[in-house]
């Protein structure tokens, strides 16, 4: 099965989707504006899927 995601476009910038098999949404870009990191030395993230919080 060869199967490619639908290019993520926000704002002003393009996540190319690819053949990922977890396609990028608006709940990471939400969920990423949301997170207070002001103070923080290190980020852990952990089942996000794409890891477009990284």
């Amino acid at each position: 099965m060869n199967q490619t995601t639908k290019d993520f476009e926000f704002k002003r910038f393009t996540i190319i989707g690819g053949k990922s098999g977890m396609p990028v949404s608006t709940d990471g870009v939400l969920l990423g504006a949301w997170a207070d990191i002001k103070m923080v030395g290190s980020i852990l993230d952990i089942g996000t899927g794409t890891g477009l919080l990284a």
